[in-house]
């Protein structure tokens, strides 16, 4: 996985607080902190979706779009949930309904549109309600480098930085979701019962 130097970050986002705060006075340490915070995350965000063109496996995802809640607390869970269960986030899992591997031809295909969704400079994502309906997984040889989730309905994908938070990155492309939709199509039953209990589509 892409990574950025601990021990670079923490200079980096010093030197930064510490040279808007000389400008700005005492009063603006905390706008200075979160804005070194929100470019650091952009530069990862890029770096990482640069990275991407190395991967060389990739599994997609039908997923359940009613998430299951468990305890946030149980760390065994959290590490080894069981095999039908897809992370969402802490303390949140969905059913894995089905699941393909890509072939080369697919991975290639999919690849483009998606480091242009993960590298985006500014991550504002859509409506916070989270259905995610599709899951994907990356991995470049034996490493697990990406496993994310997205909702089509408010548009969001899940991204985990390397300090363990976890960020929301907004899909606006299209052609991304043209592609995961060609890729793991979702059923007419599951967008039926989706307009049935919330009154919109998936």
């Amino acid at each position: 996985m892409f990574k950025i130097s601990p021990l670079f970050s923490i200079f980096a986002f010093g030197a930064i607080v510490h040279a808007q705060a000389a400008d700005n006075g005492p009063s603006d340490f905390e706008g200075a902190y979160f804005k070194a915070v929100d470019q650091a995350k952009a530069e990862y965000r890029q770096g990482f979706a640069a990275s991407l063109s190395k991967v060389t496996k990739a599994e997609v995802y039908l997923l359940d779009f009613e998430v299951k809640h468990h305890d946030p607390r149980d760390i065994e869970w959290q590490i080894h949930p069981p095999k039908d269960q897809f992370p969402i986030e802490t303390g949140k899992t969905s059913r894995i309904l089905k699941q393909e591997a890509l072939s080369d031809a697919e991975l290639q295909r999919l690849l483009p549109s998606l480091q242009t969704v993960v590298g985006v400079k500014e991550s504002g994502g859509g409506a916070m309600c989270h259905f995610p309906i599709h899951g994907l997984r990356l991995w470049i040889g034996d490493e697990m480098v990406l496993e994310t989730n997205i909702c089509w309905n408010c548009h969001n994908l899940y991204l985990n930085y390397p300090d363990r938070t976890m960020g929301v990155i907004g899909i606006w492309n299209a052609k991304l979701e043209e592609i995961m939709k060609e890729l793991m199509p979702i059923p007419e039953e599951q967008l039926v019962r989706f307009r049935l209990k919330y009154g919109n589509e998936l």
